[in-house]
C-alpha cells in the first residue's frame, strides 16, 4: 500500500532539485547541483593562498596578503550557497573532507572566528581536537601550537586581524579554512 501511495505522490509532486528545480532521483539536489558541493582540488590551487595556480602564486612568492595557508571548503556556486544557508548541520562535514584533502597536520586547537562557534566546535569534535575559542583572549594560546582558525563567512580583514591576534601568542604552524574563497566578497 505505502509503496503505491508513495508512487503517486511522486507522480503529482515529483521530487524536485532545491537549487534548479529539475527533476531528481536524489536527496536535495541533482546529482549536477551535487557535483557543485565538491570540495575543491588543492592540486590546482597555490598552497598559501588557495587561489588558482599550480604551486605557489606569484604574490605568494613576493608578498602574500595572510600569513596563514588558507584554503576554502567550497568553491562559490548557487548549491554550496544553498547549503550553507539552509543545511549548516552539514558544513563541518564537508569541512573535514577538504581538511583530509589538503593534507594539512592535525592541529593542537581548532579557533573560530566571529560567526564560525557552531562550524568549529563540530569540526573539533569530528577530529576529535580541542575547541580553543581564543580571539578574545590570545593569551590562552600556548606557544609552538599549530592552530586551525575556522571561518563561516568573514571578509579578509577580519580574517587578517584574527591573524594578528593569533600571531602574538607565536603559534608553530597556522591554518585558515574558510566556507568560502576571501575574493567573493571582497572585490
Amino acid at each position: 500500500m505505502i509503496p503505491i501511495f508513495q508512487t503517486w505522490i511522486e507522480a503529482i509532486f515529483p521530487p524536485l532539485c532545491a537549487v534548479c528545480k529539475e527533476r531528481c532521483e536524489t536527496k536535495l539536489f541533482c546529482p549536477l547541483c551535487w557535483e557543485q558541493c565538491a570540495p575543491p582540488d588543492p592540486a590546482d590551487k597555490c598552497p598559501h593562498c588557495f587561489a588558482e595556480s599550480e604551486g605557489m602564486c606569484k604574490e605568494c612568492k613576493t608578498n602574500p596578503r595572510l600569513s596563514f595557508s588558507r584554503a576554502a571548503v567550497f568553491e562559490p556556486s548557487p548549491p554550496t550557497f544553498y547549503l550553507a544557508r539552509k543545511m549548516p548541520d552539514l558544513l563541518p562535514s564537508f569541512a573535514v573532507l577538504q581538511w583530509i584533502q589538503l593534507d594539512w597536520p592535525l592541529p593542537d586547537a581548532v579557533v573560530p572566528m566571529r560567526g564560525a562557534k557552531g562550524l568549529a566546535l563540530a569540526f573539533a569534535e569530528m577530529i576529535d581536537r580541542p575547541f580553543a575559542p581564543v580571539l578574545k583572549d590570545p593569551e590562552a594560546v600556548e606557544e609552538d601550537q599549530t592552530l586551525l582558525l575556522i571561518d563561516a563567512h568573514s571578509g579578509i580583514e577580519e580574517a587578517d586581524a584574527a591573524i594578528s591576534l593569533l600571531a602574538e601568542a607565536f603559534p608553530k604552524k597556522s591554518f585558515l579554512l574558510s566556507l568560502f574563497p576571501y575574493g567573493i566578497r571582497d572585490s
